[in-house]
């Protein structure tokens, strides 16, 4: 008897990985998953600029939470997620 020979085939990612975010919709306060390539996640955090949400439900988009911020910065092991005054604008 002939040993079958299989060939494994590698899957290259077209996309690049993303990352998910839980927020809760402020409006109906269901967590809504958002998801970001860490790219896109780590030029938001460094610009200073906000990392929104979005509830496709309620139809309604806005900016995660301070501390949302803060634990998204702590998982991609960027510290410098906060510039002065960022946590009051949020």
């Amino acid at each position: 008897m002939q040993a079958m020979k299989m060939r494994v085939h590698q899957v290259h990612r077209t996309e690049p990985l993303r990352v998910p975010i839980l927020s809760a919709c402020p409006t109906c306060k269901r967590n809504q998953a958002q998801w970001y390539t860490h790219g896109a996640l780590l030029r938001l955090l460094n610009g200073d600029h906000p990392v929104e949400g979005y509830c496709a439900v309620c139809d309604e988009f806005w900016s995660i939470s301070a501390r949302e911020r803060t634990g998204l910065a702590m998982t991609l092991k960027w510290t410098g997620a906060f510039h002065a005054g960022s946590a009051d604008r949020r």
